[in-house]
């Protein structure tokens, strides 16, 4: 079917509202019978469309339109006559009319609006920029952006600001990040292919919430400097390399760690390829025009240009990647707290431990039981008195149920260690607290191990951790869904004191369904590492390593770096190495040399001390294997 020279041909009748008709061949119809449809309406709208096109400017300024939105009408206006011209009923003209309307309206809504970025600490959320502002970083430069924090309070392990990070290991820890914390403090974090990664930190309180703060870093490779609003609160003489192509720069959050966003509006951010002095900090940090010498990227993001919106010198792209609103005219947010949830919360957990009786008996709560639960009342009623955000206290919501759900299900009895369940996301492990440190003493790890079965976690080593305080690891290596590891079935024990050195034990050993007792240890007089299980010895080696103490402030079983999938139990650290004879036997747990000893025999509290009453356990989601 054709339409006969429908844009120039339009016949016009003689009726009083000059009705605009049009008239179709059907070409396919036996009886070619001619038919007349009324485009009037859609006439006026085609024309009202494209005077927006002619008349309209684009741009990244308040009241312009946002560029892009011109070509997007006029994609809609080019269906349009496309439709006219293969219509078959007054319903397809009808049809172009609602198309064009909605086109028309989304064109007249895409003005450039006065409103500021505002990153909402939910994790994944980001600005990325593009690779050609990535690749600036290769070479000395300067990153500057104002930031207005909306709290200090942290959702990951830091707020991360400008971050730049590839942190793989050894040469492959390479990048930059700037990030502050909870108490305010800011830290340079640099590396390079040679020296790892080095921080330096300010002192607590040198950035607050509540106010604009304008942040420069300027890299000059061998030698950084912080600036907060246009004075120099930090160094670093760390040597730095920019990471690989596929880890980005980002602002506001870290990839791929991307929990560490912070919660904060953010504008003007620029960056240059050359290191900017103190006076052109101070004479730059208040604005720019945009044309400066050495600016390669500048972004006000003080107008909402959507997702992904180009710079104002058109050199770089910015991606919004996760949960963001756009404040109307800066206006900061206002967060509201409900507490009524927590309030309740603290009610029905007060009540509940006016009930508990602790004991050693079967059927007891265990001793510790009543402490644990009053800590956790009163931590969540410090976040009522000192004004938390809604996550926290929602957070504390959970934790309370979490509690009293293990107290209920966990009373006293016999068990037979406990159990790290690979497939489910809740069970963590089991912390220790503080960390154990070897302060340069020859030592004993002894632990009891059954896995469920070799297989583990989709991570790059396959493998999964027995044991692991920063600096003395056991791994065994398994499958996962993506391959076998060569060492399958194999125990790795590992010390750190400034590199990682390791022994492998020369054939698998682990079988899963079996309990095992495994000692590792340490003679600094030979510098020897040694695996013994069911003590025999597997392997021996001298290594050179002397014992040092660990970088983290707590220990874990059954995790660290890669989660386990299995059980433990008699967990004892000596100060000496043992003889064959001595490993695995009875303890009272006052013998002489033992650092710490969890049986893990006996259904405890959710936090108790070990035997010796050095450290104190906490059940993160394990299970306990009851008898």
């Amino acid at each position: 079917m054709k339409i006969n020279d429908i844009k120039n041909k339009v016949i016009v009748g003689i009726l009083p509202l000059l009705l605009i008709l049009f008239t179709v061949s059907c070409a396919n119809d036996d009886d070619n019978v001619s038919q007349s449809f009324d485009i009037a309406q859609l006439q006026a709208r085609i024309t009202e469309a494209e005077d927006l096109i002619t008349t309209s400017v684009e741009g990244i300024n308040a009241g312009d339109y946002q560029p892009g939105s011109k070509e997007a009408l006029q994609d809609i206006v080019n269906w349009v006559y496309w439709r006219i011209d293969n219509s078959n009923s007054q319903g397809n003209i009808d049809d172009a009319i609602l198309k064009l309307n909605a086109g028309i309206d989304t064109f007249l809504a895409s003005t450039v609006s006065v409103a500021i970025p505002w990153i909402k600490q939910e994790p994944g959320t980001y600005i990325e920029l593009s690779d050609n502002a990535k690749a600036v970083t290769a070479n000395p430069f300067t990153i500057e952006a104002k930031f207005y924090i909306v709290n200090l309070q942290q959702r990951g392990y830091s707020n991360n600001m400008f971050a730049n990070v590839m942190g793989l290991g050894g040469a492959n820890d390479r990048g930059f990040n700037i990030r502050y914390f909870g108490d305010g403090a800011v830290h340079i974090n640099v590396s390079s292919h040679n020296n790892g990664w080095s921080q330096t930190s300010t002192a607590p309180g040198v950035v607050e919430s509540g106010k604009w703060i304008h942040v420069t870093f300027v890299n000059n490779i061998n030698n950084h400097a912080l600036y907060i609003d246009g004075v120099e609160v930090l160094t670093n003489d760390n040597e730095y390399a920019a990471s690989d192509s596929e880890f980005p720069l980002t602002i506001g959050n870290t990839f791929p760690w991307n929990d560490r966003v912070l919660n904060a509006m953010v504008q003007d951010f620029r960056l240059w390829d050359k290191t900017l002095s103190p006076e052109e900090i101070n004479q730059y940090k208040d604005g720019v025009e945009g044309t400066e010498s050495n600016l390669v990227s500048y972004f006000p993001f003080n107008t909402d240009l959507g997702s992904n919106p180009t710079d104002m010198i058109g050199n770089t792209t910015a991606k919004f990647v996760g949960d963001f609103d756009w404040r109307a005219n800066g206006e900061p947010p206002v967060i509201v707290v409900d507490y009524a949830d927590l309030s309740a919360s603290i009610t029905s957990l007060t009540d509940f431990i006016s009930t508990v009786v602790e004991g050693t008996q079967d059927g007891d709560f265990p001793v510790g039981t009543t402490t644990y639960l009053q800590g956790i009342a009163d931590a969540a009623q410090d976040l009522i008195d000192n004004e938390a955000d809604q996550r926290d206290v929602d957070g504390a919501v959970e934790r309370i149920a979490d509690a009293l759900a293990y107290a209920n299900n966990n009373k006293v009895q016999d068990t037979d260690g406990i159990m790290i369940d690979l497939d489910d996301p809740d069970a963590i492990g089991y912390n220790v607290a503080p960390s154990w440190h070897a302060e340069g003493n020859s030592f004993t790890i002894e632990i009891s191990v059954k896995l469920n079965s070799l297989t583990v976690g989709n991570n790059g080593d396959i493998g999964g951790e027995i044991l692991n305080n920063g600096s003395y690891l056991l791994r065994y290596f398994g499958e996962n869904d993506n391959a076998r590891s060569e060492n399958y079935g194999k125990l790795r024990f590992y010390t750190n004191n400034g590199d990682w050195n390791w022994i492998d034990t020369p054939f698998a050993i682990l079988v899963p369904g079996n309990w095992i007792n495994i000692a590792c240890t340490l003679d600094t007089s030979t510098g020897t590492q040694s695996i013994y299980v069911d003590g025999v010895l597997i392997v021996s080696q001298v290594t050179g390593v002397t014992s040092s103490n660990a970088p983290w402030g707590d220990m874990w079983l059954g995790n660290g770096w890669l989660k386990m999938n299995g059980s433990v139990k008699n967990v004892r650290i000596w100060s000496r190495v043992l003889t064959p004879g001595e490993m695995g036997a009875d303890l009272v747990g006052n013998e002489a040399d033992l650092e710490m000893y969890f049986p893990l025999d006996r259904v405890s509290a959710k936090v108790a001390p070990d035997a010796t009453g050095n450290y104190s356990g906490e059940v993160r989601g394990a299970t306990w294997n009851k008898n």
